[in-house]
Protein backbone atom coordinates (compact mmCIF):
# COMPACT_ATOMS: atom_id res chain seq x y z
CA UNK A 1 0.00 0.00 0.00
CA UNK A 2 1.56 3.44 -1.23
CA UNK A 3 1.60 6.12 1.78
CA UNK A 4 0.06 10.08 1.02
CA UNK A 5 2.73 12.06 -0.39
CA UNK A 6 3.00 15.81 -0.33
CA UNK A 7 2.76 17.38 -3.44
CA UNK A 8 6.09 19.47 -3.75
CA UNK A 9 5.38 22.24 -5.97
CA UNK A 10 8.33 24.17 -7.33
CA UNK A 11 7.79 27.63 -8.59
CA UNK A 12 8.84 28.60 -12.57
CA UNK A 13 9.86 31.99 -11.32
CA UNK A 14 12.18 30.22 -8.39
CA UNK A 15 13.11 26.87 -9.86
CA UNK A 16 12.93 27.48 -13.90
CA UNK A 17 11.45 24.60 -15.62
CA UNK A 18 12.92 21.14 -14.66
CA UNK A 19 15.87 19.92 -15.35
CA UNK A 20 16.96 17.40 -17.83
CA UNK A 21 17.17 14.70 -15.49
CA UNK A 22 13.90 14.77 -14.70
CA UNK A 23 12.31 14.66 -17.72
CA UNK A 24 12.34 10.94 -18.12
CA UNK A 25 11.43 8.60 -15.80
CA UNK A 26 13.77 6.07 -14.76
CA UNK A 27 12.56 3.64 -17.71
CA UNK A 28 13.45 6.17 -20.06
CA UNK A 29 9.67 7.33 -20.89
CA UNK A 30 8.74 10.77 -20.76
CA UNK A 31 7.88 11.84 -17.58
CA UNK A 32 4.51 13.99 -16.90
CA UNK A 33 4.34 16.66 -14.61
CA UNK A 34 1.49 17.97 -13.25
CA UNK A 35 1.40 21.89 -13.37
CA UNK A 36 -0.35 24.83 -12.17
CA UNK A 37 -1.27 27.58 -14.59
CA UNK A 38 -3.72 30.10 -14.42
CA UNK A 39 -6.04 28.46 -15.73
CA UNK A 40 -5.79 25.53 -12.89
CA UNK A 41 -4.37 22.33 -12.93
CA UNK A 42 -2.57 20.46 -15.81
CA UNK A 43 -1.17 17.10 -16.89
CA UNK A 44 2.08 17.38 -19.18
CA UNK A 45 5.61 16.31 -20.24
CA UNK A 46 8.34 18.51 -21.44
CA UNK A 47 8.69 19.51 -25.39
CA UNK A 48 12.21 17.61 -26.46
CA UNK A 49 14.08 20.78 -26.68
CA UNK A 50 13.05 21.53 -22.40
CA UNK A 51 11.74 24.99 -23.66
CA UNK A 52 8.04 23.95 -22.33
CA UNK A 53 5.25 22.02 -21.55
CA UNK A 54 3.44 20.54 -24.66
CA UNK A 55 -0.40 20.43 -23.47
CA UNK A 56 -1.40 23.11 -21.78
CA UNK A 57 -3.41 24.99 -24.85
CA UNK A 58 -3.53 28.71 -23.63
CA UNK A 59 -2.53 28.02 -19.91
CA UNK A 60 0.94 30.05 -18.55
CA UNK A 61 2.58 27.74 -16.45
CA UNK A 62 3.41 29.25 -12.79
CA UNK A 63 4.79 25.92 -11.03
CA UNK A 64 5.34 21.94 -11.67
CA UNK A 65 5.59 19.36 -9.99
CA UNK A 66 6.47 14.94 -10.03
CA UNK A 67 5.75 11.42 -8.85
CA UNK A 68 9.52 10.37 -8.11
CA UNK A 69 10.41 6.94 -9.37
CA UNK A 70 9.61 3.91 -7.15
Amino acid sequence: MHKPTRIHWHPIDKFGLPPRELRKTDQGLDRTFMVKTDEGLKASCMFEDGSGFEDLGTGIPIAWAYAPSE
